[in-house]
């Protein structure tokens, strides 16, 4: 995939937190949420709260 999906900073802040949540349960060996850090979601005040813009967003598909 080329870009990243879009969401108001409130909507990334929980998807983050839901995500470090899961990792702490999950993936003891990680920085909880970490990877989200540097990939993930953008975020922007203009898309309303709970809703992910994937205008910005290049899907790419192999075939083996």
């Amino acid at each position: 995939m080329e870009g990243w999906p879009t969401v108001n900073p409130e909507t990334w802040k929980y998807i983050a937190w839901r995500f470090k949540a899961f990792d702490i349960k999950h993936h003891r060996d990680v920085v909880p949420g970490g990877a989200w850090m540097n990939r993930g979601f953008s975020s922007d005040d203009s898309v309303p709260a709970g809703y992910v813009d994937i205008s910005t967003c290049k899907l790419k598909y192999t075939l083996k």
